[in-house]
């Protein structure tokens, strides 16, 4: 068998070492637990959990969610799979959003306006869905709703 040399770190790699070096965590490491946080602050109750026990009181808290506005842009925002998350890390830039965030009335009231724009953000893909169907592929349909 032949001895396998180390090769010799790309500037990539140095980067990367430094930055886990400076953060105890690697970049990759860092952009996962980054973005299940970001995707995390779209449940209401999480950030209610979250106003409950004073995080959103701690400047360097508040400071790192200033901090993750960078997820706004489409390189990053792609990656995320709840929409909701954006809107409520823009709200959260907000002190008068942080301190509702404490209300439990406040709380269930966005719970429930996240469900019914959920709801009808689904009945109408299905309906969507059901009048392209309706049509077939072109388009046209005769009166009996067939085809042409």
């Amino acid at each position: 068998r032949r001895a396998v040399r180390p090769r010799a770190m790309s500037e990539r790699d140095a980067r990367s070492g430094d930055e886990t070096a400076r953060t105890g965590v690697s970049q990759e490491t860092r952009f996962q637990l980054e973005l299940e946080f970001v995707m995390s602050l779209s449940n209401p109750r999480y950030v209610h959990h979250l106003a409950m026990g004073k995080f959103f009181d701690d400047p360097s808290f508040v400071a790192y969610l200033a901090y993750l506005t960078y997820w706004q842009s489409p390189s990053y925002a792609k990656f995320l799979h709840y929409p909701h998350a954006l809107y409520f890390l823009d709200q959260l830039q907000r002190l008068e959003f942080r301190k509702a965030m404490q209300n439990p009335r406040a709380v269930e009231f966005v719970f429930t306006q996240q469900f019914l724009f959920w709801q009808k953000h689904r009945s109408d893909q299905v309906e969507m869905t059901n009048t392209k169907v309706e049509k077939g592929d072109d388009g046209e349909t005769n009166e009996a709703g067939a085809s042409v």
